[in-house]
């Protein structure tokens, strides 16, 4: 029995020890190049301005490759984006900046989104300031669920400002925070492998003004958590335990054979 229960604990240990968190992406920003990891995607964009210094990736401008003037602008974005060996439950720390350079309210956005293998969202994260009248607000989604702050345009985050956000899932519960404040909860069972971070420019010109792109930086990025288990090793692990207690089992059957056998013969001998 005492054999039974080690397999059984050996295998479990082994499971669990698949199962630790580990950290696959962490960016700090500090060593004044962009890291190489990131892939770089480019939408209605012609360019981009940025420099990494200290502990930030700041953005100065995004340049627009087309101005529609059906509608006096169009969105340009810049996109970075890593994958990553596909994460069960996870932590996401996200830490980030906004500022309009005293010139009033950029139009611009800032954000981070995660996804599964196959593109789906899983949650998002974002500063948004989509019209050059308003200020900009909130925007979260959790596993289909959103949250919005503000009525419409009109939101009230400052012309300068910094956010820390943290997206956790546990089981299937994803829950998303700003600066420790919870914005939305939701569900999602989707194993997360990449992670966006979206830059975005909306370059306006007509009757309610002209925008601009003012500065957004990021100064963190970190992603840990349990990475999905490999099924066939843990029928292997499974398979060696009940190896080992068919093994003992027979070991047992042989050598109580083998007394018997002795038994009998010594009595045949008396």
């Amino acid at each position: 029995m005492k054999r039974i229960i080690t397999i059984i604990l050996s295998v479990g240990f082994a499971y669990a020890d698949a199962q630790a968190m580990i950290t696959t992406v962490y960016d700090h920003f500090d060593d004044r190049m962009l890291d190489p990891t990131w892939s770089i995607r480019f939408q209605n964009s012609g360019g981009w301005s940025f420099n990494e210094s200290g502990t930030d990736l700041t953005f100065t401008d995004i340049i627009p490759s087309v101005i529609n003037h059906v509608d006096h602008g169009t969105w340009a974005n810049v996109i970075l984006s890593r994958t990553f060996t596909p994460l069960a439950d996870f932590e996401v720390d996200f830490d980030f900046s906004w500022n309009s350079e005293g010139r009033g309210d950029p139009m611009q956005q800032v954000q981070i989104i995660l996804y599964d293998s196959v593109g789906n969202l899983i949650a998002l994260a974002e500063y948004d300031d989509a019209w050059v009248q308003y200020r900009g607000m909130q925007v979260a989604i959790a596993g289909g669920n959103s949250f919005y702050s503000g009525s419409g345009y009109n939101n009230t985050l400052p012309f300068e400002g910094t956010a820390s956000v943290d997206i956790s899932r546990f089981g299937n519960s994803i829950n998303v925070l700003w600066n420790g404040v919870s914005l939305v909860s939701g569900t999602s069972a989707s194993p997360l492998s990449r992670v966006d971070l979206g830059f975005h420019y909306y370059a306006y010109d007509g009757w309610a003004g002209t925008s601009f792109f003012g500065s957004e930086s990021i100064d963190l990025v970190k992603i840990k958590g349990n990475p999905v288990p490999d099924e066939s090793g843990t029928m292997l692990l499974l398979g060696i335990g009940f190896a080992g207690l068919a093994g003992t089992r027979i070991m047992r059957v042989v050598s109580a054979k083998m007394r018997i056998a002795c038994v009998q013969a010594l009595s045949v001998g008396a």
